[in-house]
C-alpha cells in the first residue's frame, strides 16, 4: 500500500474545546466525579483503610524540559461527625453547596454511621445524575469562574 493510493479531502476536523460542553454538563459531571470519590473514601473509612485518587501533574525538570508525573492525592471528607450523628456537606469547586430549597441549612443529616453517609452520597449522585441539581452546579461553576479570572 502507497500514499498515492489514499483519498485525500479538504475537511478539517472539528475543534475540542471547553466549551465543547455546556456548563451544565460540564458541572454535572465535575461533580459526580467528587460524588464518586466520596463514596469511595467512605467504603475506605468504614474497612478502615486510606482512600487516594492519582492525579497527574505538570513539571519542569533542570533541563527546561516539561514532563507529566502522577502522584497521589488524598480526598478531603465532606462529611464530619457532630456528636454521634454524621453530617454531610457537600461542595463544588471548593466552595459549600446549598442543595436542598433552604438556603440557611447547607449540611445534609445523614445518620449514626458511615454506611449511611455511603447512602445519602448515593442519594445525592442518583439526584446529579436525573438533572435534579442542574441549576444549583450551573450558578455555583459560574460564581467560581468568576472567582478564578483574572481581573
Amino acid at each position: 500500500m502507497s500514499i498515492k493510493n489514499l483519498e485525500f479531502s479538504t475537511i478539517a476536523p472539528p475543534k475540542v474545546s471547553r466549551n465543547a460542553m455546556n456548563t451544565k454538563t460540564r458541572a454535572r459531571s465535575k461533580f459526580i466525579a467528587a460524588v464518586v470519590n466520596q463514596i469511595g473514601a467512605v467504603e475506605a473509612a468504614i474497612s478502615g483503610k486510606s482512600f487516594v485518587v492519582t492525579k497527574m501533574r505538570r513539571t519542569t525538570d533542570e533541563d527546561g524540559s516539561h514532563r507529566q508525573v502522577s502522584h497521589d492525592v488524598q480526598v478531603r471528607p465532606w462529611w464530619f461527625l457532630q456528636g454521634d450523628v454524621f453530617y454531610l456537606a457537600p461542595k463544588y469547586a471548593n466552595q459549600p453547596l446549598t442543595l436542598g430549597a433552604n438556603k440557611s441549612k447547607p449540611t445534609v443529616v445523614c445518620g449514626k454511621s458511615l454506611s449511611d453517609v455511603a447512602a445519602t452520597l448515593n442519594t445525592v449522585k442518583a439526584a446529579a445524575e436525573a438533572g435534579e441539581l442542574d441549576d444549583v452546579l450551573e450558578a455555583q461553576a459560574i460564581t467560581a469562574r468568576k472567582r478564578m479570572t483574572k481581573k
